[in-house]
């Protein structure tokens, strides 16, 4: 209420501010960062995000055969800076093979017709991996490193690779 007030904005409407739900322009960040008495590096810094244009990723346009949850999923992956996967039953989908995540899209009974634009999302979301400043842990269940959904080279092959990805 008070920081509403202080900006001249109704509550809900910094409400939706909060949760992401309306754009922030570099002037309401300046108002903002003076309510909150930051410091005028921090100022300058947030004032010079706020004017930069959103970057688009493939999550904002997800191709037929992607739900729009997908889409979601990876446009919060990529926000993020900490992830924790708990996967009990199967390996998790940012640690799959393309063979194994095949086998598992399959033994879910999806159409084969999205298959492949599901495939393509999982690796995209899986480039995550590789920045430096995203910070990956998986919990991974006994169940699901016994769990041979798809052939044996295959699943040789997707575990080879969690102990790859394991030593990075």
């Amino acid at each position: 209420g008070d920081v509403a007030g202080a900006i001249q904005w109704n509550v809900s409407t910094l409400s939706r501010l909060e949760r992401g739900q309306r754009h922030i322009s570099p002037e309401t960040v300046m108002r903002l960062a003076v309510v909150y008495k930051l410091p005028s590096e921090r100022r300058d810094e947030l004032v010079a995000m706020a004017r930069r244009p959103a970057a688009l990723g493939w999550w904002d346009r997800p191709p037929a055969g992607v739900p729009a949850p997908l889409s979601a999923l990876a446009s919060y992956e990529h926000e993020a800076t900490s992830l924790t996967d708990w996967s009990p039953g199967i390996i998790p989908g940012l640690l799959q093979t393309p063979e194994y995540a095949i086998a598992v899209m399959r033994d879910w009974d999806l159409p084969e017709t999205d298959i492949q634009p599901r495939l393509r999302a999982r690796l995209q979301r899986q480039e995550l991996l590789n920045r430096r400043d995203v910070d990956y842990t998986a919990f991974i269940g006994i169940a699901a490193l016994q769990n041979q959904v798809c052939g044996q080279e295959e699943f040789i092959r997707q575990l080879r690779h969690l102990l790859r990805m394991s030593e990075q």
